[in-house]
């Protein structure tokens, strides 16, 4: 699956931007897709985070949708590892 395929995806479960707005987000991620973003990758070092912040300020992509779906996305949670722990140690308190 390509990376519009899966950005798309991800907007249909969430309901993050309106449908209306899908077509102005696929030319956002025509646009990125067009950048060469090597220098990025490698100043980034594995941060996701960090990389999307290189991008909105070095390339004049007008990019609000897209910038709203990986906004979102840095801020969900890869596990609920925590949570888990949380619930083990109230079973050792009791």
């Amino acid at each position: 699956m390509n990376l519009k395929k899966k950005i798309v995806s991800l907007n249909d479960m969430l309901s993050i931007i309106p449908y209306e707005d899908i077509p102005s987000m696929n030319n956002e991620i025509n646009e990125l897709q067009e950048c060469c973003l090597d220098w990025e990758k490698g100043l980034a070092k594995n941060s996701s985070l960090y990389l999307w912040d290189l991008i909105e300020h070095s390339y004049s992509i007008q990019s609000s949708n897209l910038s709203k779906v990986l906004k979102v996305c840095h801020s969900l949670p890869t596990s609920s590892s925590s949570l888990e722990q949380s619930f083990s140690r109230l079973k050792y308190q009791k």
